[in-house]
């Protein structure tokens, strides 16, 4: 029986020193940068306190402000389909003023299609034009206009 006491005892007794260790004092304020003793003070054990709840990770935002995602627009697309019904190649212009603007002069052959390019904010102005580089007639397509034909007259535009 002495023996189990002792063994028991045995046991104990670190178990208890060691739950002392693991329990760590509330830091001390004032002293030097750490909070700690400062030089010719001796720090004591302070008993441990009512242990506080976990504070939850923090996340960067509070979690009682809901932020608004912002309104993301795509891109406006950077080309225009042409599709000529003519069954003739029809001179065409792609720029604000024919003849005396800046654009470019080109040609789509009859009964076929193509792309051209918009400017960066979507827009495109297209432009039929005679031999002499003169305007017949015009459309402007926003971003939403997908594509424009060259009605079977060679002579008329519409945005689609």
């Amino acid at each position: 029986m002495a023996r189990n006491s002792l063994s028991i005892a045995s046991l104990l007794i670190p178990s208890l020193l060691a739950v002392g260790c693991v329990i760590m004092p509330p830091p001390q304020s004032g002293g030097g940068p750490g909070g700690g003793a400062g030089p010719g003070q001796t720090s004591s054990m302070a008993t441990p306190s009512t242990p506080e709840a976990p504070t939850p990770p923090s996340t960067g935002t509070p979690p009682s402000t809901p932020e608004k995602t912002p309104d993301v627009k795509p891109a406006p697309p950077s080309s225009i389909n042409v599709r000529n019904l003519c069954s003739k190649t029809v001179q065409l212009f792609i720029g604000d003023r024919p003849k005396f603007g800046s654009g470019t002069k080109t040609s789509i052959g009859g009964n076929t299609g193509t792309t051209f390019p918009r400017k960066p904010d979507g827009t495109v102005m297209i432009w039929i034009i005679d031999d002499h580089e003169n305007g017949i007639t015009s459309v402007t397509a926003n971003a939403d206009v997908k594509n424009v034909e060259i009605g079977s007259s060679c002579k008329d535009l519409s945005a689609k």
